[in-house]
């Protein structure tokens, strides 16, 4: 019985022994499993932030593509206004051209005139003058 008492005990510590070891493994696994837990945590957190920023990127991509968008179609209506406004410009500038020609050539022709009109009311005051002396 001794024996049987013995080999009881032996279990018992082997059972003890092996619910120690069991525990300790546990007790591993458990804290093994807490680091995969924090580190899921994590690179959800990673992840979260990822989105976001990408988020925010194609947010910001979209606000520079709208102004970009924006610029380009005010440089287009600036260059076709410019075109027009060229354009006229260039026409005012030949029809300006054209009537200071056509100014010189009222000056000239006034002043011509001037000179003549000037021998004429010359030459008039000799006709008077030549009258006067005729009918005294």
């Amino acid at each position: 019985m001794k024996d049987e008492i013995n080999l009881l005990k032996n279990n018992n510590n082997d059972l003890i022994n092996s619910l120690q070891k069991t525990k300790n493994e546990l007790e591993k696994l458990e804290a093994e499993l807490n680091k995969e837990k924090n580190l899921k945590n994590s690179i959800s957190n990673e992840l979260q932030n990822s989105i976001q920023m990408h988020e925010k990127e194609v947010s910001m991509r979209l606000k520079f593509e709208a102004k970009l968008n924006n610029l380009s179609s005010m440089y287009r209506e600036l260059e076709s206004r410019f075109l027009v406004v060229s354009k006229e410009f260039q026409i005012n500038a030949e029809r300006m051209t054209e009537l200071y020609n056509e100014l010189a050539n009222y000056r000239k022709e006034n002043k011509e005139l001037n000179k003549f009109n000037t021998k004429l009311q010359s030459e008039n005051k000799k006709l008077e003058e030549s009258k006067k002396m005729l009918t005294e």
